[in-house]
């Protein structure tokens, strides 16, 4: 039975589009405007990259078709084909592959993408408006409503408001527009991320402690008393809160002999550097205590 509504709805697809078909849309948009690639048989004559569906529809629909979506998730989910494939095996694997339901009204020359449930199986399925069975089975006037609302809703919440006299295929047209303004913004944002990021970053200086964004570090020591330096370097490098979260456990007579810079790939390491000549380590305790102490 599926054979035979395919047969039928392809025969309306290429035959007389003046008795089925409603008035073609024409409007200055990439999303509306006929660029199909598919053949008097239903061949798609060009293969395609992986893009989201809205930005696929115009290509893969033979000439005065529309397409529309009733759930944004499905507008945006990866669509592609091969070149000699069929339209309608396209639409049918995709939906299998994405659990959507894709209705080909064959007298509208309409299709309404839905989500799958109950009498909306994924893939494919063939109607016809008006005629009763179909109507009882499948309910196209009530997934043109869906679609309808989708289309209206996203396209108000976007653009703020939707002019009266705007019919469903071309509301859908802007709201597409909007959408590939809205994914360029982002990728345009993401690059520019990307690009700060790759940019070189300043050391962080804090009082005689330079730390390097791979994680280098350097102490500047003077002449004079090891105490003072030592606590201003655990203090700098802010794994205590304040000199009073150092407890120094060593003589307060141990000097440093010069002027000079010292350097280590952590703050661990320049500690072990700077204090094992003198037979001193710091330990930091659990509760954020920095003791220094003997070895």
């Amino acid at each position: 039975m599926k054979k035979t509504a395919l047969t039928i709805a392809l025969a309306l697809a290429f035959g007389s589009a003046s008795v089925w078909a409603e008035q073609t849309i024409v409007a200055k948009s990439h999303f509306v405007h006929e660029r199909s690639a598919v053949n008097s048989e239903g061949v798609l004559l060009r293969g395609s990259q992986t893009h989201p569906a809205y930005k696929q529809i115009v290509g893969l629909l033979p000439k005065n078709w529309n397409l529309v979506f009733t759930k944004q998730f499905l507008a945006i989910a990866p669509l592609t084909w091969d070149e000699g494939e069929k339209w309608t095996d396209v639409l049918d694997a995709w939906g299998k592959k994405h659990n959507a339901n894709v209705m080909i009204d064959g007298k509208r020359k309409q299709i309404v993408v839905s989500e799958e449930q109950n009498k909306r199986p994924a893939g494919t399925v063939f109607v016809f408006s008006g005629n009763e069975l179909h109507q009882e089975l499948y309910n196209p006037e009530q997934r043109y409503s869906e679609a309808q609302q989708y289309v209206f809703n996203r396209l108000e919440a976007m653009q703020g408001t939707v002019h009266d006299e705007v019919s469903l295929h071309q509301a859908q047209a802007q709201l597409f527009e909007l959408m590939v303004d809205v994914a360029d913004t982002k990728q345009k944002q993401a690059i520019a991320k990307a690009k700060e990021e790759l940019k070189p970053k300043p050391p962080i200086v804090r009082g005689p402690l330079t730390i390097y964004p791979n994680g280098d570090v350097e102490a500047k020591l003077k002449e004079g008393f090891l105490k003072a330096q030592v606590i201003d370097l655990i203090v700098a490098g802010q794994q205590v809160s304040d000199e009073s979260s150092v407890i120094w456990n060593v003589s307060d007579n141990h000097r440093w002999p010069n002027n000079y810079t010292l350097k280590a790939g952590s703050l661990n390491e320049l500690y072990a550097r700077l204090l094992k000549t003198y037979g001193i380590k710091v330990r930091f305790s659990a509760n954020n205590i920095a003791i220094v102490e003997y070895i």
